[in-house]
């Protein structure tokens, strides 16, 4: 029964290649790269099943499939404009010494002028996904251990953990720190965050049920508030910020097996994905450098975590 449904696939795919060449509707490269999967996966049970079946794979008859969507379904990048007009908040410029958490009166004073910057996940996230690229999770969840300071080469190694997954294997990847990212005091805030015991960095944003993740909790107890407070546009978002990262380096000629390695992407092509090594930590490093610098104008500032005690109690 298995080689008849192989037969009977490649006898499709025959008849299929013969439609293309007489420009009648055929099969799409994803389709086809689907039914393939599907193949893979009946031999695979059939082989664990204990049955007799041919030494196969379709491995070499994938192709890569471009990733394309429709521009209506597209994240655009967030503008520099908004970038600019969250910087400027006092949350990263000077806001009123509080000590951390979202009820209201600390609200109020984060987004009051002052003359203290609070190193939370108000501060630290947004920072990090302009400088970086990295998904909102892949930023939220980072702990201690993901940050190695101990080379010439500061950076911070984006990998599954036990504080969540990664969209795919491709997102697996080095990415080193922004020289604004250093002197803002972020290896301070992770050093202290290790003096203090701390696994997580920012352990405020732990989900409290089986269902969230860090950047869900971001989503929802962060962003919203520096979204409002700054008056930024709908078109301003977490991911929309990493667009701005891809979009920006784009602007300075950075070639695309660069970018896709700082944002662990795959590779657009074949020679991309199969014959392009990943980029050196060097190399990264003065890619990153490339992207502007627009937080410029704000001050270092005294290191300033929030108490302990105000982080949230994981679920059980």
């Amino acid at each position: 029964m298995v080689l008849e449904a192989v037969a009977e696939g490649e006898a499709r795919a025959t008849e299929a290649e013969k439609s293309s060449k007489k420009g009648l509707p055929s099969l799409s490269n994803r389709t086809l790269n689907r039914h393939l999967s599907s193949l893979s996966t009946l031999l695979i049970w059939a082989r664990g099943d204990g049955r007799t079946v041919p030494a196969l794979s379709f491995s070499s008859l994938q192709t890569v499939v471009s990733k394309r969507k429709r521009a209506r379904s597209q994240c655009p990048a967030t503008s520099i404009l908004d970038i600019q007009k969250m910087f400027a908040l006092p949350v990263f410029t000077g806001c009123e010494q509080h000590i951390g958490g979202t009820g209201q009166i600390i609200l109020r004073a984060r987004r009051t002028p002052g003359n203290v910057i609070v190193h939370d996940a108000f501060y630290w996230i947004p920072l990090l996904l302009y400088y970086t690229g990295l998904r909102r999770e892949e930023g939220c969840k980072l702990s201690v251990d993901d940050i190695h300071d101990d080379g010439p080469i500061p950076y911070v190694n984006i990998d599954f953990t036990e504080f969540g997954g990664l969209k795919n294997d491709h997102s697996v990847r080095p990415v080193p720190l922004h020289s604004e990212l250093l002197r803002l005091g972020f290896l301070k805030f992770v050093r202290e965050c290790r003096r203090r015991g701390y696994r997580e960095l920012f352990p405020e944003l732990r989900p409290t049920n089986a269902v969230q993740n860090y950047g869900d909790v971001y989503g929802k107890i962060v962003w919203p508030h520096l979204k409002s407070w700054g008056g930024l546009t709908t078109e301003a978002t977490t991911h929309g910020t990493r667009h701005r990262f891809s979009t920006s380096l784009k602007a300075k000629k950075v070639f695309s097996e660069f970018r896709r390695d700082l944002m662990g992407q795959a590779g657009l092509n074949i020679a991309e994905e199969r014959y392009s090594e990943n980029s050196g930590l060097e190399t990264l490093q003065a890619v990153v450098e490339e992207l502007p610098a627009v937080t410029a104008h704000l001050p270092a500032g005294i290191l300033n975590l929030p108490p302990a005690a105000r982080h949230r109690e994981s679920y059980s």
